[in-house]
Protein backbone atom coordinates (compact mmCIF):
# COMPACT_ATOMS: atom_id res chain seq x y z
CA UNK A 1 0.00 0.00 0.00
CA UNK A 2 1.68 3.03 -1.38
CA UNK A 3 1.58 5.63 1.16
CA UNK A 4 5.24 7.67 0.52
CA UNK A 5 3.51 10.95 -0.07
CA UNK A 6 3.59 10.71 3.55
CA UNK A 7 6.73 9.26 4.60
CA UNK A 8 6.98 13.08 6.32
CA UNK A 9 4.63 12.61 8.74
CA UNK A 10 5.58 9.33 10.07
CA UNK A 11 2.89 9.35 12.86
CA UNK A 12 0.08 9.90 10.49
CA UNK A 13 1.50 7.20 8.03
CA UNK A 14 1.75 4.59 10.11
CA UNK A 15 -1.54 4.74 11.88
CA UNK A 16 -2.94 5.05 8.20
CA UNK A 17 -1.05 1.84 7.10
CA UNK A 18 -3.06 -0.04 10.46
CA UNK A 19 -6.55 1.43 9.93
CA UNK A 20 -6.04 0.47 6.19
CA UNK A 21 -4.79 -3.09 6.66
CA UNK A 22 -7.74 -3.86 8.90
CA UNK A 23 -10.73 -2.66 7.09
CA UNK A 24 -8.96 -3.68 3.13
CA UNK A 25 -8.97 -7.21 4.48
CA UNK A 26 -13.06 -6.44 5.50
CA UNK A 27 -15.41 -7.88 3.30
CA UNK A 28 -17.95 -5.68 4.57
CA UNK A 29 -16.29 -2.70 3.56
CA UNK A 30 -16.80 -1.79 -0.12
CA UNK A 31 -14.39 1.10 -0.16
CA UNK A 32 -11.66 3.52 1.46
CA UNK A 33 -10.68 7.13 0.24
CA UNK A 34 -8.55 9.90 1.96
CA UNK A 35 -9.86 13.18 1.98
CA UNK A 36 -9.11 16.50 3.56
CA UNK A 37 -5.97 17.97 3.73
CA UNK A 38 -3.94 14.91 3.86
CA UNK A 39 -5.03 13.80 0.68
CA UNK A 40 -4.46 17.05 -0.71
CA UNK A 41 -1.23 17.21 0.10
CA UNK A 42 -1.10 20.25 2.49
CA UNK A 43 -1.24 18.24 6.04
CA UNK A 44 1.33 19.06 8.65
CA UNK A 45 1.54 17.22 11.99
CA UNK A 46 -1.59 18.58 13.57
CA UNK A 47 -3.84 16.89 10.62
CA UNK A 48 -6.40 14.91 11.22
CA UNK A 49 -6.40 11.47 9.31
CA UNK A 50 -10.16 11.48 7.13
CA UNK A 51 -11.16 8.38 5.79
CA UNK A 52 -14.50 7.94 3.51
CA UNK A 53 -15.65 4.41 4.69
CA UNK A 54 -18.13 2.62 2.68
CA UNK A 55 -19.84 -0.26 3.45
CA UNK A 56 -22.13 -2.63 2.25
CA UNK A 57 -25.62 -1.83 3.30
CA UNK A 58 -26.53 -5.22 5.26
CA UNK A 59 -23.38 -4.48 7.49
CA UNK A 60 -23.28 -0.50 7.77
CA UNK A 61 -25.33 -0.71 11.45
CA UNK A 62 -22.59 -3.07 12.88
CA UNK A 63 -19.42 -1.43 11.64
CA UNK A 64 -20.64 1.41 12.90
CA UNK A 65 -20.98 0.05 16.04
CA UNK A 66 -18.12 -1.99 16.23
CA UNK A 67 -15.91 1.34 15.70
CA UNK A 68 -14.74 2.30 18.98
CA UNK A 69 -13.15 -1.30 19.36
CA UNK A 70 -11.62 -1.61 16.00
CA UNK A 71 -10.12 1.78 17.12
CA UNK A 72 -8.54 -0.19 20.00
CA UNK A 73 -6.60 -2.34 17.37
CA UNK A 74 -4.61 0.77 15.63
CA UNK A 75 -3.46 1.65 18.90
CA UNK A 76 -3.65 3.17 22.46
CA UNK A 77 -6.77 5.00 22.28
CA UNK A 78 -7.11 8.26 24.79
CA UNK A 79 -10.70 8.81 23.52
CA UNK A 80 -13.15 8.20 21.21
CA UNK A 81 -16.89 9.27 20.43
CA UNK A 82 -19.90 8.89 17.61
CA UNK A 83 -20.98 11.95 15.54
CA UNK A 84 -24.04 14.24 17.28
CA UNK A 85 -27.42 13.77 15.51
CA UNK A 86 -26.27 15.73 12.57
CA UNK A 87 -23.01 13.61 11.77
CA UNK A 88 -24.53 10.51 12.68
CA UNK A 89 -22.18 8.84 10.12
CA UNK A 90 -18.81 9.75 11.81
CA UNK A 91 -16.92 8.49 14.56
CA UNK A 92 -13.62 10.08 16.04
CA UNK A 93 -10.87 8.53 17.68
CA UNK A 94 -7.64 10.40 19.21
CA UNK A 95 -4.38 7.85 19.93
CA UNK A 96 -1.43 8.30 22.08
CA UNK A 97 0.84 9.70 19.30
CA UNK A 98 -1.44 12.72 19.01
CA UNK A 99 -3.01 11.98 15.44
CA UNK A 100 -6.97 12.23 15.66
CA UNK A 101 -8.90 9.89 12.95
CA UNK A 102 -12.08 10.71 11.46
CA UNK A 103 -13.90 7.86 9.50
CA UNK A 104 -17.49 8.52 8.04
CA UNK A 105 -18.92 5.48 7.45
CA UNK A 106 -21.07 5.85 4.25
CA UNK A 107 -23.72 3.78 2.08
CA UNK A 108 -22.94 3.23 -1.72
CA UNK A 109 -24.75 6.28 -3.92
CA UNK A 110 -23.51 8.73 -0.55
CA UNK A 111 -20.50 10.10 -1.98
CA UNK A 112 -20.94 13.71 -2.93
CA UNK A 113 -18.60 14.93 -5.46
CA UNK A 114 -16.70 17.80 -6.06
CA UNK A 115 -13.77 19.88 -6.85
CA UNK A 116 -11.16 18.80 -4.38
CA UNK A 117 -12.05 14.80 -5.00
CA UNK A 118 -9.40 14.78 -8.02
CA UNK A 119 -6.95 14.38 -5.19
CA UNK A 120 -8.05 12.59 -2.85
CA UNK A 121 -6.77 9.02 -2.30
CA UNK A 122 -8.67 5.35 -3.29
CA UNK A 123 -7.49 2.39 -1.17
CA UNK A 124 -10.35 -0.12 -1.73
CA UNK A 125 -12.95 0.20 -4.53
CA UNK A 126 -14.77 -3.10 -4.75
CA UNK A 127 -17.87 -1.55 -6.87
CA UNK A 128 -15.90 1.13 -8.33
CA UNK A 129 -17.49 4.17 -7.60
CA UNK A 130 -14.94 6.08 -5.62
CA UNK A 131 -12.67 6.11 -9.07
CA UNK A 132 -15.74 7.36 -10.73
CA UNK A 133 -15.88 10.25 -8.45
CA UNK A 134 -12.30 11.25 -8.47
CA UNK A 135 -12.91 11.00 -12.84
CA UNK A 136 -16.14 13.14 -12.46
CA UNK A 137 -14.42 15.61 -9.87
CA UNK A 138 -11.63 16.04 -12.60
CA UNK A 139 -14.48 17.07 -15.04
CA UNK A 140 -15.27 19.82 -12.98
CA UNK A 141 -14.60 23.42 -13.64
CA UNK A 142 -11.80 24.90 -12.68
CA UNK A 143 -13.57 27.68 -10.70
CA UNK A 144 -16.02 27.16 -8.32
CA UNK A 145 -19.47 28.91 -9.22
CA UNK A 146 -22.30 29.49 -6.78
CA UNK A 147 -26.02 29.19 -7.59
CA UNK A 148 -28.00 32.68 -7.44
CA UNK A 149 -30.60 31.11 -5.36
CA UNK A 150 -27.99 30.09 -3.34
CA UNK A 151 -26.66 32.99 -2.68
CA UNK A 152 -30.32 34.99 -2.51
CA UNK A 153 -31.06 32.23 0.63
CA UNK A 154 -27.57 33.06 2.00
CA UNK A 155 -28.57 37.16 1.89
CA UNK A 156 -32.07 36.55 3.10
CA UNK A 157 -30.68 34.22 6.41
CA UNK A 158 -27.99 37.00 6.64
CA UNK A 159 -30.43 40.04 7.58
CA UNK A 160 -32.78 37.75 9.45
CA UNK A 161 -29.92 36.91 12.09
CA UNK A 162 -28.16 39.98 12.29
CA UNK A 163 -31.57 41.32 13.36
CA UNK A 164 -31.81 38.53 15.64
CA UNK A 165 -28.45 39.64 17.10
CA UNK A 166 -28.99 43.23 17.16
CA UNK A 167 -32.80 42.10 19.18
CA UNK A 168 -30.60 39.83 21.62
CA UNK A 169 -28.36 42.61 22.28
CA UNK A 170 -31.30 45.09 23.14
CA UNK A 171 -32.47 42.30 25.27
CA UNK A 172 -29.58 41.75 27.06
CA UNK A 173 -28.72 37.77 25.76
CA UNK A 174 -25.18 39.06 25.28
CA UNK A 175 -23.54 35.61 24.74
CA UNK A 176 -26.88 34.53 22.31
CA UNK A 177 -25.91 37.30 20.42
CA UNK A 178 -22.26 36.79 20.16
CA UNK A 179 -22.72 33.06 19.23
CA UNK A 180 -25.42 34.38 16.14
CA UNK A 181 -22.72 36.95 15.04
CA UNK A 182 -19.75 34.20 15.43
CA UNK A 183 -21.80 31.99 13.60
CA UNK A 184 -22.81 34.83 10.39
CA UNK A 185 -19.13 35.58 9.92
CA UNK A 186 -18.34 31.80 9.40
CA UNK A 187 -21.44 31.00 7.07
CA UNK A 188 -21.56 34.35 5.18
CA UNK A 189 -18.40 36.22 5.25
CA UNK A 190 -16.45 32.71 4.69
CA UNK A 191 -18.71 31.68 2.40
CA UNK A 192 -18.53 34.63 -0.08
CA UNK A 193 -14.55 34.93 0.80
CA UNK A 194 -14.47 31.73 -0.86
CA UNK A 195 -16.86 32.07 -3.66
CA UNK A 196 -14.87 35.34 -4.90
CA UNK A 197 -11.94 33.37 -5.54
CA UNK A 198 -13.46 30.35 -7.29
CA UNK A 199 -13.51 28.29 -4.36
CA UNK A 200 -16.16 25.88 -2.95
CA UNK A 201 -16.75 27.22 0.42
CA UNK A 202 -15.63 25.60 3.46
CA UNK A 203 -15.69 27.88 6.21
CA UNK A 204 -13.02 28.90 7.74
CA UNK A 205 -10.65 25.84 7.16
CA UNK A 206 -7.17 27.47 6.29
CA UNK A 207 -9.07 30.92 5.38
CA UNK A 208 -5.87 32.73 6.00
CA UNK A 209 -3.84 31.22 2.94
CA UNK A 210 -7.00 29.80 0.79
CA UNK A 211 -8.45 33.44 -0.14
CA UNK A 212 -7.06 36.38 -1.15
CA UNK A 213 -6.15 39.28 2.06
CA UNK A 214 -8.34 41.72 0.11
CA UNK A 215 -11.55 39.54 0.99
CA UNK A 216 -10.54 39.20 4.71
CA UNK A 217 -10.05 43.13 4.70
CA UNK A 218 -12.06 44.25 8.30
CA UNK A 219 -13.22 41.00 9.42
CA UNK A 220 -10.73 41.89 12.33
CA UNK A 221 -13.53 44.49 13.44
CA UNK A 222 -16.44 41.96 13.47
CA UNK A 223 -14.80 39.97 16.30
CA UNK A 224 -17.08 41.11 19.36
CA UNK A 225 -17.09 40.51 23.60
CA UNK A 226 -20.17 39.82 24.81
CA UNK A 227 -20.89 43.19 26.01
CA UNK A 228 -23.93 45.70 24.16
CA UNK A 229 -21.32 48.30 22.74
CA UNK A 230 -19.10 45.75 21.54
CA UNK A 231 -21.21 43.44 19.90
CA UNK A 232 -23.37 46.49 17.98
CA UNK A 233 -19.99 47.83 16.62
CA UNK A 234 -19.06 44.35 15.32
CA UNK A 235 -22.69 44.27 13.63
CA UNK A 236 -22.13 47.14 11.98
CA UNK A 237 -18.48 45.71 11.21
CA UNK A 238 -20.08 42.17 9.89
CA UNK A 239 -22.98 44.31 7.89
CA UNK A 240 -19.95 46.57 5.87
CA UNK A 241 -18.06 43.27 5.41
CA UNK A 242 -20.64 41.30 4.00
CA UNK A 243 -22.10 43.80 1.54
CA UNK A 244 -18.58 45.02 0.17
CA UNK A 245 -18.42 40.78 -0.47
CA UNK A 246 -21.49 40.15 -1.54
CA UNK A 247 -22.13 43.18 -3.88
CA UNK A 248 -18.42 42.04 -5.78
CA UNK A 249 -19.83 38.45 -5.99
CA UNK A 250 -22.52 39.77 -7.73
CA UNK A 251 -20.87 41.32 -10.02
CA UNK A 252 -18.70 38.99 -10.74
CA UNK A 253 -21.38 36.28 -11.50
CA UNK A 254 -24.12 38.80 -12.88
CA UNK A 255 -26.65 38.25 -10.08
CA UNK A 256 -29.22 40.91 -8.05
CA UNK A 257 -30.68 40.40 -4.68
CA UNK A 258 -33.96 41.76 -3.17
CA UNK A 259 -32.94 45.53 -1.47
CA UNK A 260 -36.36 46.64 -0.74
CA UNK A 261 -36.20 43.92 2.27
CA UNK A 262 -32.98 44.46 3.17
CA UNK A 263 -33.51 48.67 3.39
CA UNK A 264 -36.53 47.36 5.94
CA UNK A 265 -34.64 45.27 7.95
CA UNK A 266 -31.54 48.08 7.97
CA UNK A 267 -33.69 50.66 9.86
CA UNK A 268 -34.96 48.28 12.33
CA UNK A 269 -31.21 47.14 12.86
CA UNK A 270 -29.97 50.74 13.44
CA UNK A 271 -33.33 51.05 15.12
CA UNK A 272 -32.25 48.70 17.50
CA UNK A 273 -28.95 50.30 18.07
CA UNK A 274 -26.28 49.31 15.67
CA UNK A 275 -24.59 51.92 14.58
CA UNK A 276 -25.82 52.06 10.28
CA UNK A 277 -26.47 54.82 8.03
CA UNK A 278 -29.68 55.28 6.74
CA UNK A 279 -30.88 53.22 3.73
CA UNK A 280 -31.08 56.21 0.45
Amino acid sequence: MDLDFLAHLPAQRDLLERVLACYTADERVLGLMLYGSLAQGEGDEFSDIDLNVVTDPPHHADLLAEAPVTAGSFGRLLYNFRGASDEPTQFYAYFDNHVKLDLDFILPGQLNVYIERRSHRVFKDVTGELGQAVEQSERLPERFVPDPADLAALDAMFWIRGTDAATKTARGELWRAHAVVEYLRKETLASLAACLDGLRPTGYRRIETRVSPEWLRGWEATVAQPTRESLLAALAALIDCYSRLRDALAEQIDTSFDLTSEDLLRRRLRDLGVPLALPA
